[in-house]
């Protein structure tokens, strides 16, 4: 199949599931498409072999469909963020520009929250889908879903997950149920079976059977107990072949809203470790300051013989329609989530160190020490530029790229948007453009 027809098949089939969508409920209709254009090193000529097409549509209702259109344009329906109540389906065709590439892909996804009524509201329901296939062999790449019932306290959810493979169909089960006690303290239960149903634990998962529905893992876990101060969680995890570890994560309030520590100890059976991460609040609103405690990892002695400021921050209030902000790393190196790249974020939107719950197949680590933005809205134009510091080469300043953004509201339906990526020593350098149009459907 030629590319152009792969394209043409994979952008009709997504308007028509967002046409069948969209039709069963009022809201608002989100389209995208954005070309990134890479360049070839120490050369003006484009490498089409980095270079892609992305098409984006969406439909929203509910109270999902009153969010920022720039919020809906930068987000993947099943990446945990959104928790408002309302429905979403969402297509995203990403399409390599090079005939040869095989890295297109095609996703659908489906988000649905809403309350539980019996009688009355008692809580909430919410349905989380998606479902992935190549572009070139129409292939299914994977598929997995997620439903949760929350009522009276207790939470339920269940994960299944589909991937095919060489053998046949690798598919994965979880169950995981969270309900207080009588001390208010929380209790939770789950068991995993086959194949694991994280969804970034998916595509490096190899299976030893296909179909087969053999049990993974099972914890039990307790939540919120308290001890003055001192908030535990107790998590133990049984594997096959029994005990694998059990993990305790604390949150210590030393000074209410200005200093408290979390962190987490670790028992395997071999190994054991803790991890500290204090945190100092200056002022919430202007500077925030990371204080660390090494070693992280504790032998047969423990001791600890370093106070270390892992970095901190600025973020300034809007003077005259600019605001500025940034993050310095004293430790080298910030994260930030996998799925959104450097052009599209602020230094706010980085992080030097990440929580101990925060899963951490959801961040990339990246050797930026310092990075300064600078953002300007005027009439109907917003514009942002961000300087990156920590380059591995050479460069004056240790700079390591520069990156704009421009947004333009031609009207409250449709925006254009340019954005670029500037490497001084010409190794990475992309260039993006596309526009964003929005209906309220009546």
């Amino acid at each position: 199949m030629k590319w152009g027809e792969a394209l043409v098949r994979c952008t009709i089939g997504g308007l028509l599931l967002l046409v069948l969508a969209s039709g069963a409920a009022v809201g608002k209709t989100l389209l995208n498409l954005e070309s990134s254009i890479a360049v070839l090193p120490l050369g003006l000529s484009l490498d089409l072999d980095s270079s892609f097409v992305t098409f984006q549509a969406g439909h929203y209702t509910g109270d999902v469909a009153s969010l920022p259109n720039r919020f809906l344009r930068m987000l993947f329906l099943t990446d945990g963020t959104l928790t408002n109540k309302g429905f979403g389906t969402q297509t995203i065709i990403r399409f390599p520009m090079h005939a040869a590439d095989r890295g297109g892909s095609v996703e659908f996804s489906i988000y649905s929250k809403s309350d539980l009524v019996i009688d009355w509201p008692v809580g909430t329901w919410s349905v989380i889908s998606n479902v992935a296939f190549s572009t070139f062999t129409s292939d299914l790449s994977r598929w997995w879903s997620t439903i949760n019932i929350s009522a009276y306290g207790t939470s339920t959810t269940l994960t299944f997950a589909l991937v095919p493979t060489q053998t046949g169909p690798a598919t994965g089960f979880s169950i995981d149920i969270t309900a207080p006690t009588l001390g208010g303290m929380g209790v939770a239960i789950g068991a995993g079976f086959g194949m694991p149903t994280a969804f970034d634990d998916i595509g490096t998962f190899t299976p030893t059977a296909s179909c087969d529905l053999v049990f993974r893992e099972a914890t039990v876990g307790f939540e919120g107990f308290l001890l003055g101060c001192l908030a535990l969680d107790i998590e133990t995890t049984i594997g096959c072949q029994g005990f694998e570890s059990t993990e305790i994560t604390f949150d210590l309030d030393l000074w209410t809203d200005a200093l408290d520590v979390e962190g987490g100890i670790e028992f395997a059976i071999q190994t054991k470790s803790v991890t500290l991460i204090p945190r100092l609040r200056l002022d919430q609103e202007c500077i925030w300051v990371n204080i660390g405690i090494d070693p992280e990892i504790w032998g047969e002695i423990a001791a600890i013989d370093t106070l270390i400021v892992r970095g901190a921050g600025i973020t300034s209030e809007a003077i005259d329609a600019s605001k500025f902000s940034s993050i310095a790393s004293f430790i080298g190196g910030v994260y930030r989530e996998v799925l959104k790249g450097d052009i599209e974020l602020r230094a706010g939107d980085y992080y030097v160190a990440l929580d101990p719950e925060a899963d951490t197949s959801q961040y990339v680590f990246l050797p930026y020490d310092l990075i300064l933005s600078l953002e300007h809205s005027e009439a109907n134009s917003d514009l942002a530029f961000d300087v990156y510091f920590g380059s591995p080469e050479s460069n004056l300043f240790d700079l390591a790229f520069v990156t704009a953004e421009w947004v333009h509201r031609l009207s409250a339906q449709l925006e254009l948007y340019v954005g670029a990526l500037l490497d001084p020593n010409g190794v990475d350098m992309k260039f993006v453009f596309g526009f964003e149009a929005s209906a309220f459907l009546p």
